[in-house]
């Protein structure tokens, strides 16, 4: 990182003191040379530590966990699928703007990008595309495990066609279906096609039903809608394969992650017990009700109170959710993994960021060291950004790294919030043995995603759900044929004497 990168003012060195932000050598405000900002502008960080653990036999002595050597990796890929013919696409390295790679997507094609761990990148698109960040062994031979929601090709979370390159298993591991599901919003028909397009399913779902999918990974599929639906890759099953809950953050069905309404899948398997399920976890800034549905059942799970810069924690023992609550709230599965979330111009969102601490200590043979969670706040456009009430003016292509702990933060621009999540587990061994990735996927929204709003977008209630208008309209009709024939058969003089 160059010296000329680093002009941190007076405030923004308040600001990191005030929040236990890092030192300033890990912020900076973009250089006059920033990446272009034309377009759709797509941020990340590749993780510092990829590898996975195995027991290894030591014969009369037992089993031990150590690094599994060939899991160990120094890049991860980000993998970019067209939505759109002829959407340009430029990768760059931050800091600085550095381009690395330039090419042009048609609809259903792939490419990618090879980055080492720990590098800071930015993809500058044309149109929105479909941007994955994978990494790991089990992600390379197609048996990773990732939970996600799917961006549409117009780049929000709700919508009614999807292209996308599935990362996840047909199957998730330890769950009894399978890995995709699509939620249905609204009425729809759906059908799903390969790249070559073919037919490969088509299925009907009334609003709040849903269905559950697999697919080939690294293969490329478009799913179609005629109603508004969400994708979601789901599994309970990650971080170097030791059973941690995948972390994800849940997108509110009308926009934006700071909302009122959610669904999503919960991680009820087979692991559960004798391990615990994964924790949910709901932020909001102001005192609220909050009520959990039970999708798949159609009944009420849960009432809570929220309090205002509070939280609550559940673990939901069910399969599939539906999330309603007075005030706007942020959902979030707690765990391990990488996930992103993001707020609009002029919101703010009370974000838990769950970020382990650095582990170090003695063992047989030496020390080791494990890194602490990261996290970090990406800014397509110079703005202004406050976080827990102090605030900083901040540069182009700027990334603002967050500290562990309750965060409310608000951006006069639209933002982006990556968090990234190591297992905290270490292994007294004969070598280093603290749990990383193994494998871990996830999809990454453009900055100007965040300003979609589907506001008119009201799905029926979980237990109480409409009949559908052809219904209904058929129904009525039955009634007045009915009566009509009573009314004739009522007429004077049609009776007998």
């Amino acid at each position: 990182m160059r010296e000329s990168s680093l002009l941190v003012p007076l405030a923004a060195i308040m600001l990191l003191a005030s929040v236990s932000l890092p030192s300033p050598r890990s912020y900076w405000v973009a250089p006059a040379y920033a990446a272009p900002l034309d377009g759709y502008n797509y941020y990340g960080f590749v993780p510092k530590e990829i590898w996975g653990l195995e027991w290894v036999n030591l014969g009369t002595i037992g089993w031990e966990l150590r690094i599994e050597q060939p899991s160990i990796a120094d890049s991860g890929l980000v993998a970019i699928v067209g939505n759109h013919d002829g959407t340009r696409v430029n990768a760059y390295i931050l800091p600085g703007g550095e381009l690395l790679k330039e090419f042009t997507l048609n609809r259903l094609e792939k490419a990618s990008c090879s980055l080492p761990n720990g590098t800071f990148f930015k993809l500058v698109a044309s149109r929105p595309v479909t941007v994955f960040l994978l990494g790991g062994k089990y992600m390379e031979s197609g048996d990773a495990f990732a939970n996600m929601f799917v961006t549409s090709t117009e780049g929000g979370y709700v919508g009614r066609e999807f292209i996308f390159m599935a990362v996840q298993a047909k199957r998730a591991l330890h769950y009894t279906g399978l890995a995709y599901r699509v939620y249905a919003l609204e009425d729809s028909q759906v059908t799903v096609w390969d790249a070559n397009g073919s037919q490969v399913t088509q299925f009907t779902l009334r609003a709040n039903q849903l269905h559950e999918l697999g697919f080939t990974p690294m293969a490329v599929y478009r799913l179609e809608s005629t109603g508004n639906v969400m994708l979601q890759s789901f599994t309970m099953w990650t971080s170097a394969r030791l059973g941690f809950p995948g972390t994800c953050f849940y997108p509110a069905v009308r926009g934006g992650f700071v909302g009122t309404l959610f669904y999503g899948g919960t991680g009820t398997n087979d692991l559960w017990p004798p391990f615990s399920p994964p924790t949910f976890v709901i932020t909001g800034l102001e005192d609220s009700k909050i009520t959990v549905f039970d999708l798949e059942n159609r009944r009420k799970y849960l009432d809570a109170e929220l309090l205002a810069r509070g939280n609550f924690s559940k673990h939901m023992d069910l399969s599939h959710m539906v999330v309603e609550s007075e005030k706007p709230i942020v959902l979030m599965v707690e765990g391990n993994g990488v996930s992103y979330a993001g707020l609009s111009a002029g919101e703010t969102g009370y974000f838990w960021l769950p970020l382990d601490e650095p582990y170090s200590g003695a063992v047989p043979g030496g020390s080791v060291v494990g890194s602490a969670g990261e996290a970090y706040l990406y800014i397509a456009d110079e703005t202004v950004v406050t976080v827990d009430d102090v605030t900083v003016r901040l540069g182009r292509d700027a990334i603002l790294p967050l500290q562990h702990g309750f965060h409310a933060i608000t951006a006069y621009k639209n933002v982006v919030i990556q968090l990234i999540n190591y297992p905290w587990q270490s292994y007294p061994a004969h070598e280093p043995s603290i749990a990383r990735f193994s494998d871990f996927g996830t999809c990454i929204p453009s900055v100007q995603a965040m300003s979609i709003r589907n506001p008119g977008l009201n799905p029926p209630s979980v237990t109480g759900q409409e009949l559908p208008w052809p219904y209904i309209l058929a129904a009525a009709i039955a009634v007045i044929v009915i009566a009509a024939w009573a009314m004739r058969r009522r007429r004077p003089g049609s009776q007998k004497a």
